[in-house]
């Protein structure tokens, strides 16, 4: 083989070990991107879970409430009715 050979086959070897190279870092910044984006979803989710279970508990504690305005407004009526019977 002549140089000129030899110098082609090294500057083809060269060229794929930079594709090789790129191809890895590609690989490594998708893989990286990957786990950020789960994270972030994660994070997310948990932000929705929390969401719902607040919503579960205030829809509870709106029943809860409207229980005690009642009971309120019974005493409250309970208290006017036995003010105004005489003594």
């Amino acid at each position: 083989m002549s140089n000129a050979e030899w110098a082609m086959i090294a500057a083809l070897l060269a060229h794929a070990a930079a594709v090789v190279a790129a191809l890895i870092k590609l690989v490594a910044w998708a893989a990286g991107s990957q786990a950020k984006l789960e994270t972030r979803l994660l994070a997310l989710e948990d932000k929705v879970d929390n969401d719902i279970a607040g919503r579960r508990i205030v829809a509870e504690l709106r029943a809860d409430v409207a229980a005690i305005k009642a009971t309120l407004a019974e005493l409250k009526g309970r208290i006017h009715r036995i003010a105004q019977e005489p003594r």
